[in-house]
C-alpha cells in the first residue's frame, strides 16, 4: 500500500517541505529549512522509482499512482522553487518545472499554473544565461521556445521579459552573423590569392 510504505513517507516528507515553504521567508534561510532541502533531494529518486513502477503497471492502485505522481511533481516544484530563491533559474531548475508541468495527473491547478509561469521565467533566464557564455545558437533554442506565439509559454512571461527576450534574440542572430563573417574572412586571410582574384602560377620547377 502507498499509505504505509517508503513511498508515503517520501510523500509525507515532501508534503511538509511544501508546508515550511510557504511559511518559510526566503531572505530567512536557517537549519530547519536546510534540512527541508535536504529532505526534497533525498525524496525525488524514490518518488520517481514510484511513478515508474506505475507507468509500468506494478502499481496497480490508480489511486495509489495520482499520489505518487503528485508527490513527485510537488517534490520537484519545491527543488525548482528552491534554486529560483538562490537566483538559480537557469537551466536545471527549467528541467525540474518541465518535469513538474508534465506529470499528469501531478500538480493541482493553481500550482501548476504557478509552475508553467516559474518555467516561462526558467527558459527566459536559461537563453539569458546561454547569451552571456556566448552560446548563441542554445540561446536562441530557449528564447525562440519562450517567444513562439504558439506554445504555452508565452502567454505565462510578462511584457517586460517579453521585450527583453526579444532584444536578447536579435543579440543573438547579429552575434551568430557576425561569428560567420569573421569565419568567412579568416578562411579568405588564410588564402590571399583569392582575395585579390588572382591566380598563383604554379612554380616550374617545383622546389
Amino acid at each position: 500500500m502507498f499509505g504505509r510504505g517508503p513511498y508515503a513517507r517520501q510523500c509525507r516528507d515532501t508534503r511538509r517541505a511544501e508546508a515550511d515553504r510557504s511559511r518559510q521567508p526566503a531572505r530567512q534561510p536557517s537549519a530547519d529549512e536546510a534540512d527541508r532541502k535536504a529532505e526534497v533531494q533525498e525524496a525525488l529518486p524514490g518518488l520517481r522509482a514510484a511513478v515508474a513502477a506505475a507507468s509500468s503497471g506494478e502499481m496497480q492502485d490508480r489511486d495509489n499512482v495520482k499520489k505518487a505522481q503528485h508527490c513527485l511533481a510537488l517534490a520537484l516544484f519545491c527543488a525548482a522553487c528552491d534554486r529560483m530563491r538562490a537566483k538559480k533559474a537557469g537551466g536545471p531548475t527549467r528541467e525540474l518545472l518541465q518535469e513538474a508541468v508534465a506529470l499528469a495527473p501531478g500538480l493541482h491547478k493553481e500550482r501548476r499554473e504557478e509552475a508553467r509561469r516559474y518555467l516561462a521565467y526558467a527558459t527566459y533566464a536559461a537563453g539569458k544565461e546561454k547569451l552571456q557564455k556566448r552560446e548563441f545558437g542554445a540561446a536562441m533554442e530557449h528564447l525562440d521556445a519562450v517567444l513562439d506565439p504558439e506554445g504555452e509559454l508565452v502567454r505565462w512571461l510578462d511584457v517586460a521579459k517579453q521585450q527583453k527576450a526579444k532584444r536578447y534574440l536579435a543579440d543573438c542572430e547579429a552575434s551568430l552573423g557576425v561569428q560567420e563573417l569573421r569565419t568567412v574572412q579568416e578562411w579568405i586571410d588564410a588564402r590571399p590569392n583569392l582575395a585579390t582574384g588572382r591566380r598563383r602560377r604554379p612554380r616550374w620547377p617545383p622546389s
